[in-house]
């Protein structure tokens, strides 16, 4: 039996206002003000109201924290997802119509030839979003799953390297042997870097910004980046060539001109190295040896329109669902407006700035 998603939020009233008002307010009042639109579409917007419902009531559901430590579900379906889903639901049938394919780019040829394809859900994002100008990542425990100053030896490829599956792309170097331990991606991150290498997303090139302990763990991690593979033959390490014409824009280490603080040096230097702005870049890091996120997007702002660097934390490591998050919640702060400004934010400021 199909329920509307307005009754679901009168059952579940009562709960939902012994949340925080906030998250209350989000729960529940989107669905009783659509209440007039649903008629024709109750049973398809049944599912997705559910899911959200139930992401708003218990915590351990809700998405990966912004720079506030707020869920980016609940941010994002402040006057965003949730009332675009539920009061404007696509015609009947066109939930799943793929946009107009263009002529593929020659990455998308060259993953064709390797036998891949292209997620769908990501060229429809790619086709319909506001992409950053650079996706920039850290290496230690968001984009890897090691940390390189633990590391006890430089990796050399062919004796330490691993091959195996990439992530149904065939095979490759999925791993990088350092003395006993073993360097991989996350499935988040390969999965990015893939879609990436496809050409999934226009104009969005990609750089690193890593605090590396000492110079030896430098080492390791620019050993790693150049035999680890995003796609059979493609390593992470030409990936990033691919994007800046050969020249390393990318900032690794601690050693002058480079500091622990990423606010301070890092992403002044990547912004120098590149030419984009802070307000077009978007971040991804760990934070679990300090509060990079919180503090390159508190600090790091342009001074024309006083928005920076858009971030995520990714405690557990970069995952696919913090990925598309963050495009998301780029993609949602940084839409042009009729006026033409950039999205403004809630009564809670602007989350990942």
């Amino acid at each position: 039996m199909l329920y509307s998603p307005a009754l679901l939020a009168l059952v579940h009233l009562p709960t939902a206002l012994a949340l925080r008002p906030t998250a209350a307010r989000r729960a529940v009042l989107p669905a009783i003000v659509c209440l007039p639109h649903q008629a024709a579409s109750a049973a398809s917007a049944t599912f997705d109201f559910g899911y959200r419902f139930e992401r708003a009531l218990d915590p351990e559901k809700r998405g990966p924290a912004t720079d506030e430590g707020l869920p980016m579900e609940e941010e994002r379906e402040d006057g965003i997802s949730l009332l675009d889903a539920m009061c404007n639901p696509a015609p009947p049938g066109q939930e799943s119509a793929e946009p107009q394919a263009a002529a593929p780019s020659p990455p998308q040829q060259a993953a064709a030839a390797a036998g891949g394809s292209s997620r769908a859900g990501s060229v429809r994002m790619a086709a319909v979003a506001v992409l950053p100008d650079l996706c920039v990542f850290d290496l230690d425990a968001c984009l890897w799953d090691k940390e390189m100053f633990e590391m006890v030896q430089v990796p050399e490829p062919g004796r330490d390297e691993v091959r195996g599956d990439l992530n149904g792309r065939g095979e490759g170097v999925v791993g990088v042997l350092s003395g006993g331990d073993r360097i991989s991606l996350h499935r988040g991150a390969l999965i990015a870097l893939q879609e990436h290498a496809d050409g999934n997303f226009p104009g969005m090139r990609v750089a690193l910004a890593s605090s590396a302990n000492t110079r030896f763990a430098e080492r390791v991690g620019r050993a790693a980046l150049g035999m680890l593979e995003v796609l059979p033959g493609v390593s992470v390490w030409s990936l990033l060539m691919r994007d800046w014409d050969g020249r390393d824009v990318n900032m690794i280490g601690r050693q002058a001109p480079l500091s622990p603080q990423k606010w301070a040096t890092h992403f002044p230097l990547l912004r120098e190295a590149t030419g984009v702005r802070f307000d077009r870049m978007l971040f991804f890091d760990d934070c679990n040896w300090g509060d990079h996120v919180g503090q390159v997007t508190g600090r790091c702002k342009e001074a024309d329109t006083q928005q920076g660097v858009i971030g995520v934390r990714t405690p557990q490591g970069l995952g696919e669902s913090e990925f598309r998050e963050g495009l998301r919640l780029f993609a949602a702060r940084r839409a042009p407006q009729p006026d033409g400004g950039a999205a403004t934010a809630d009564r809670h400021g602007e989350a990942g700035d």
